[in-house]
């Protein structure tokens, strides 16, 4: 494993996570391909990361904040100056995204998961790959859901214990592993099952590892520093020619 800064020299693991997470928050350091249009709200990520501790079951209105989050759907600058989440397109209402990839309806994904959550997390529990399998099978009620979208509500679920998936930490995590250098081309294709999950999974416990960042007693897997850290260092790379069909959307509101 390799890291590198953005003058493309080489750095020891501690340095080059406090060298990218800053850029993930609003106020922090740019760059051409992260700025005040797809950064975060430090308000909105504690709000977000607070369900990562919560002891109870994630609720309706849980499922609501984390989607928003996830899928890009919360004006961080607007819920960082109100000190409120404020959502775009009435998601918190609405439950719909309305997209570049298209419509997704969650009217009837969001509440089944909130009425089904004991359950769910039973199963998670006794079998990981539940909610993955039943999303890729022909299951009309998580409809809206693909792989990426219902393995961030898993995260949440297992309070890290299962990480996050995104395409630019995914990105991130390959170019360190290759020992590639920033603006270097990255060739990637999505998560589409549980066993390129775990592919996945592997290429972030050494670098988490390496990282050696606290996980305040949770089980997380990868500490949300590093998350970040990965997220912002997949935009410095550039995105080689997708080697298949996507399968699931993703997109950025962070990993």
């Amino acid at each position: 494993m390799k890291y590198f800064d953005d003058t493309r020299k080489m750095t020891p693991a501690l340095d080059w996570l406090k060298k990218y997470e800053p850029f993930y928050f609003l106020g922090g350091p740019v760059s051409p391909r992260i700025n005040r249009r797809n950064q975060s709200s430090r308000f909105v990520e504690d709000k977000v990361c607070a369900l990562l501790e919560q002891p109870t079951l994630l609720s309706k209105q849980d499922l609501i904040l984390l989607m928003a989050w996830k899928m890009g759907l919360i004006d961080h600058g607007s819920s960082e100056a109100r000190r409120k989440i404020i959502y775009k397109q009435n998601f918190d209402l609405a439950l719909i995204n309305r997209g570049r990839f298209g419509i997704l309806n969650f009217s009837k994904s969001i509440p089944y998961l909130a009425d089904k959550m004991p359950e769910i997390a039973q199963n998670l529990a006794k079998e990981p790959k539940y909610l993955l399998d039943r999303v890729c099978g022909p299951h009309p009620e998580l409809q809206g859901f693909g792989v990426t979208y219902i393995l961030t509500v898993q995260f949440f679920i297992t309070h890290g214990r299962d990480p996050i998936y995104d395409k630019f930490a995914h990105m991130g995590a390959i170019a360190i592993n290759q020992g590639l250098q920033p603006g270097d081309s990255i060739r990637w294709a999505p998560v589409q099952n549980w066993t390129e999950y775990q592919h996945y999974v592997d290429l972030l416990k050494p670098i988490s590892a390496s990282c050696a960042q606290s996980t305040s007693g949770l089980p997380m897997t990868v500490p949300r520093s590093v998350d970040r850290a990965l997220w912002v260092y997949g935009h410095f790379f550039k995105e080689a020619k997708v080697v298949r069909k996507v399968q699931a959307f993703s997109v950025k509101a962070a990993p």
